[in-house]
């Protein structure tokens, strides 16, 4: 039986991983930047694969490798999709019984799908620049105070 490998999501990248992103990022970055097309070779066990990589992947992945190689878990969240608590606690970094407070106050909507509540991830994650821009704010004025009083 093999062992189950722990998606991105769910830890820190290890060393190799970062590695590999790094050296992965190098290779798409200069793609993205320019949003030219790609084409892309892999081999893997003596089977070689060519493919077109179009701008707006590279573009996403880079982003994504950039993550990954600054040691960051790494989540992807396709617009439209619906969320379980449990998954949007995760990506708003609260817990769950945080999250059903935030519902049940309004700040943010949930449906019912039989007894379960669903998000949206769009209204998740404008719910989650809405707060860093808060917390940033917060911190700029703690700073600006913090700067009078010397």
């Amino acid at each position: 039986m093999a062992a189950r490998v722990a998606k991105l999501s769910e830890r820190q990248p290890l060393a190799p991983e970062i590695d590999s992103a790094g050296e992965l990022y190098e290779a798409v970055r200069p793609f993205a930047e320019r949003r030219a097309p790609a084409h892309l070779s892999l081999t893997h066990a003596g089977e070689t694969r060519e493919f077109n990589l179009a701008p707006a992947v590279a573009e996403t992945l880079a982003v994504l490798l950039e993550h990954v190689r600054a040691g960051r878990a790494v989540t992807i969240v396709p617009v439209g999709a619906t969320l379980t608590t449990q998954q949007a606690a995760d990506l708003l970094n609260v817990s769950r019984p945080y999250l059903i407070k935030l519902i049940d106050s309004g700040e943010l909507s949930a449906v019912r799908v039989g007894r379960h509540r669903r998000l949206e991830a769009p209204e998740v994650l404008a719910y989650k620049r809405r707060m860093e821009a808060t917390r940033g704010e917060a911190l700029d004025a703690l700073m600006a105070e913090d700067a009078s009083e010397l």
